[in-house]
Parts: structure tokens; C-alpha cells; sequence
């Protein structure tokens, strides 16, 4: 954008040599320190919220609105990015409100929610049809429905804690595959999924996001993605880097990969149908 200006160094005691740079939002510069720079890569963050972009070369207007569309930080490129409010939110509500274990003033969040991850592993795909909708704020895209409401359905008197800690997980998968379809239905072809933010710390997690997406997910290996990315941006306006594919590629990694396990397929495919179908039920009575 240009340098500093005399007025403003003076202000400021900046040397007039220093260069000022367009950057980006969090999840766009997310998605830049993840590589997310071309199409049929998405990448999806789960933190508080849940979001994911995908990149593209031209505009894409979704006639039901679902994909909202604005410029990426790579010129020429667009971003679609749909999101809920509630992601890792909803596992937080959880464990503050139903995690009890005796004396637990000792444990430290990290200790808790491992505890929570260790009991949901031992329960089946699929959580022995325990679907929940995670919508305790409202329900963002696709559904666009802020008077939404989250739901546990199909509770049976065999449904433990690790149950409703595996609906859970499910559920932000649920939604990550519900995005992928509109992607799908708007010619938008994904590859792989490219997973950041606190949720991708869970390797159980991860897993249940390809089992229930079919597509591989990949971690990256700086999971501080945001802040890399406003590093490389910085570094393209001034000059360091070439463009976005020689930054990327010299300093973006993938540390892991989780491919979808064809077992879990059917099981999940019915699942998924049926959290469609219950959202599109009780839709109109929230």
C-alpha cells in the first residue's frame, strides 16, 4: 500500500521506511497459512465457532444464500465462507455444565476434555443413534435460522456421558459435510480439507470429520495458521516472497493426515441423513 508518512512517523516514531500492507481477516488469513491459495482445497476451522473457507478464481453467488463470497487475500481469488457460531462452543457448554468426576478442582481444561475425547472413543460410530443438533445459539449457514436451538434426539436409557460427548464431535462434522454439499451443488469441486483451530488438537475428532466427509484431512504442521498467514501476506506486499505459491510452499507444512475409514461409511451416511432430516423437522417449532 505504500510507506509511512512523514507526519505519521513523527507521530508514531516509525522510520519513513517502513511499508504498510493490505492484510485479511482471521479465518482468510487462516486459510493463506494453510496453503488454502487455489481451488479444491477448503479449509475449516474449529474453535469457539466453526468456519471454513474455500478458495475460488471467480465469484460464486449460491441463489439460496448459503455461501457468502468475498475477495481472498491472493489477488484474483475469492473466498466462500460459511459458518456457525457454534463449534467448540458447544463441547465447552458441555463440559462446564455435565462433566462431573468427583473432585475436579485439580484438572485443568485440557485434562477434562481428554477424559471427555477418552470416553466418546469407546463409543460406536455413529454414538448408537444419539443425534444432536449444535445450534445452542442459533443455527448460521446453510439454515440462516437465529431462532434455532440445539436438540439431543433419540436419547435410549443405555446412553452414557461418552455418548453424548461423541454426538457431539459428530455433529460439527455434520455440519462441515452439510457445507460440503452446497460446495458440491454449486460446481465446486473439494479434494481435501485442510483442519485448524483447538478442534484439530483431537485426533479423535479429526477422524470423525473424514469418516463422516469421506475426504482426507490434513493438519498443518504451524497450527498457528492465522498468524502465519499475515506473516506471508507481509511478506508478498514487501517483496520477500514472489507470490503466494512461492511463499507456501516454503514455509507451509503438513504434519498429519487422517484418511476416512470405509468401515464407519454406512453407518454414517444414515446418520447424517437423519440429523438432515431432524433439523428440517423441528425447524419450524424452535
Amino acid at each position: 500500500m505504500g510507506n509511512v508518512s512523514s507526519k505519521a512517523s513523527t507521530e508514531t516514531g516509525l522510520s519513513i521506511s517502513t511499508k504498510f500492507v493490505a492484510g485479511a481477516m482471521d479465518q482468510v488469513a487462516g486459510a493463506v497459512g494453510a496453503g488454502n491459495i487455489r481451488e479444491g482445497i477448503a479449509t475449516e476451522t474449529t474453535g469457539t465457532a466453526f468456519a471454513m473457507i474455500v478458495t475460488t478464481d471467480k465469484p460464486v453467488i449460491d441463489k439460496d444464500g448459503r455461501l457468502p463470497c468475498q475477495l481472498h487475500a491472493v489477488k484474483g481469488k475469492y473466498c466462500l465462507m460459511p459458518y456457525s457460531m457454534t463449534g467448540g462452543m458447544v463441547l465447552k457448554w458441555f463440559k462446564d455444565n455435565f462433566f462431573s468426576a468427583g473432585n475436579t478442582s485439580k484438572l485443568n481444561d485440557n485434562e477434562i476434555y481428554n477424559i471427555l475425547t477418552s470416553e466418546a472413543s469407546k463409543i460406536p460410530a455413529g454414538s448408537e443413534g444419539l443425534i444432536m443438533l449444535p445450534h445452542i445459539i442459533g443455527a448460521f449457514f446453510p439454515e440462516n435460522n437465529p431462532k434455532a436451538r440445539g436438540v439431543f434426539f433419540g436419547i435410549s436409557i443405555d446412553h452414557r456421558r461418552g455418548h453424548f460427548t461423541r454426538a457431539i464431535l459428530e455433529s460439527i462434522a455434520f455440519m462441515l459435510r452439510r457445507d460440503l454439499e452446497i460446495f458440491s451443488n454449486n460446481n465446486i469441486k473439494i479434494c481435501s480439507i485442510i483442519s485448524m483451530g483447538g478442534g484439530a488438537k483431537s485426533n479423535l475428532w479429526n477422524q470423525i470429520k473424514a469418516d463422516i466427509t469421506g475426504l482426507e484431512l490434513l493438519i498443518p504442521e504451524n497450527t498457528e495458521t492465522a498468524l502465519l498467514g499475515a506473516a506471508i501476506i507481509a511478506g508478498v506486499g514487501i517483496g520477500v516472497y514472489k507470490d503466494f505459491r512461492a511463499a507456501t510452499s516454503k514455509v507451509v507444512s503438513i504434519e498429519k493426515k487422517y484418511s476416512p475409514d470405509s468401515k464407519n461409511k454406512s453407518i454414517y451416511d444414515i446418520a447424517y441423513k437423519k440429523y438432515v432430516e431432524l433439523y428440517d423437522k423441528v425447524a419450524d417449532i424452535f
